[in-house]
């Protein structure tokens, strides 16, 4: 939305209506179909009237409908969802009454999650944290953080497979990799994996083929995901002798509020502030940049890299949320 931001009080409905956008600009005609029934089911729904913007409450329910349907809990909806095998969206009306199914057959699921935020551990955002880590360079061990993890599958990031169009990369010396998360997610247990299955768009079939292959590897690889919030985990974070600690973080600004953003940057000067020229610390991040929050579909991956206590910043590509397309700069 126009003028928005991410702490701002919007309607239910403005909050609605610039979801079905983005879904419909990203070829996501399904998600947007639901997302419309949605609206007309509102009341029914006893849906808030007003919301904080970036809580993305719309963005919530049409993962709570995904899972009733993954779940075999909401059959007429099913046959409406690509990734569950139906052959995408009816007319409207039918889409109301799958919707209102759904609601009454899993209220409980509706209102968890209601109360937790999105957790979507974006698979194709490794093609942006690739870009990222080969810029840092292969002379030095790198130690790998991400903060907001999720199931933390982006940690394997050297063992997922290359986007369609991504050009090969030179591998760095990943010597440790470590995630935190205020809410992580179990990728082991199918409670874990229906909750990431059902934040990916019921239209975007190979995304979800993607997100089922990094949990198949991840059940090879499991990753090391501790419960913390991003600013408790800097504060215990430490750089690492003759190495680059390297921390990523992409789709994560939105849900910190403005204090917590701020201690964020404060422990990134913090630990920049500490490097050596034998002991670096890097931060790479996709996000919506600041100049960008009119549209927010334009996301940006920058890196920012200290040495002997001195950063450069660089731009190193742009694209979708998702990590579907990326376009390098410079």
């Amino acid at each position: 939305m126009i003028g928005v931001a991410d702490d701002d009080v919007v309607t239910f409905d403005e909050s609605l209506q610039w979801q079905v956008r983005v879904c419909e600009n990203a070829g996501a005609p399904v998600s947007a179909a639901v997302l419309r029934a949605i609206g007309t089911c509102a009341m029914e729904m006893h849906m808030p009237e007003v919301v904080r913007f970036a809580d993305f409450i719309p963005l919530r329910l049409l993962a709570a409908m995904h899972a009733l349907a993954l779940d075999r809990r909401a059959s007429f909806l099913a046959l409406m969802l690509p990734t569950v095998g139906g052959g995408g969206a009816a007319e409207p009306e039918a889409m109301r009454s799958a919707v209102a199914q759904a609601f009454a057959a899993g209220p409980e699921v509706i209102a968890e999650y209601l109360s937790s935020p999105p957790q979507t551990n974006e698979v194709g955002r490794a093609h942006p944290l690739r870009i990222a880590l080969a810029e840092v360079g292969v002379d030095q061990p790198v130690h790998v953080r991400e903060i907001g993890s999720s199931a933390g599958l982006l940690l394997n990031v050297d063992r997922l497979e290359l986007m369609p169009g991504e050009r090969e990369w030179q591998e760095p010396r990943i010597s440790s990799r470590l995630g935190y998360d205020i809410h992580p997610i179990d990728a082991s247990t199918s409670a874990g994996r229906l909750r990431l299955s059902s934040y990916v768009w019921p239209d975007h079939v190979e995304r979800f083929a993607r997100l089922g292959a990094a949990i198949r590897v991840a059940q090879d690889f499991p990753p090391a995901v501790r419960r913390l919030d991003a600013v408790t985990a800097l504060q215990q974070m430490e750089l690492a002798p003759r190495s680059t600690t390297f921390v990523w973080h992409s789709a994560l600004l939105p849900y910190l509020s403005q204090p917590e953003r701020a201690q964020v940057t404060a422990n990134f000067e913090r630990l920049g502030s500490q490097t050596t020229e034998t002991s670096r610390f890097a931060v790479a991040s996709w996000e919506v940049p600041a100049h960008g929050q009119a549209h927010r579909l334009a996301f940006e991956l920058l890196l920012t890299v200290w040495s002997a206590g001195q950063a450069t910043t660089r731009v190193l590509a742009d694209g979708n949320s998702h990590g579907t397309e990326v376009n390098l700069r410079g």
